[in-house]
């Protein structure tokens, strides 16, 4: 597989100069940047991450350990909220976040930050469509 770099990372470089409050009602919301904020290649970078991490999810469907954790989460039932990738079953919101995470990351192929050495869409984005879904998100019905 190969791997795509960013010639010059978008997460290095300062979205303000100014430092913004979070607290109070607005507080993150006035802090976020909004999809017409951000430069063209960080978009680019974030089209590129998600696609080879569904791709990755793809292939994690069927690494070590995942029938059984499937198994796992079927036995324990719960509320159908969110959906889990690939096989398409509904389950309480932090398990699909759970089982997604597992197959992003089972086969270890999932994009990298070098610098600080972590899988940062392993975590978020699996957590973040999980949630999202839960709270009654669709593409007819976005947040």
């Amino acid at each position: 597989m190969q791997r795509i770099w960013v010639q010059e990372p978008f997460y290095l470089q300062p979205m303000w100069a100014e430092s913004r409050d979070v607290c109070g009602p607005e507080g993150l919301r006035s802090w976020a940047a909004t999809y017409t904020d951000l430069p063209p290649s960080a978009l680019a970078a974030t089209k590129t991450f998600l696609l080879d991490t569904l791709g990755v999810c793809v292939a994690g469907a069927t690494g070590p350990g995942m029938r059984e954790l499937l198994a796992l989460l079927r036995r324990w039932g719960g509320t159908a909220e969110s959906t889990l990738f690939v096989c398409g079953d509904r389950v309480p919101a932090p398990w699909a976040a759970l089982a997604n995470s597992f197959m992003m990351h089972t086969l270890e192929f999932d994009c990298v930050h070098d610098r600080a050495v972590l899988h940062p869409f392993t975590t978020a984005l699996p957590t973040a469509l999980a949630v999202v879904e839960a709270q009654g998100a669709s593409p007819a019905r976005p947040c």
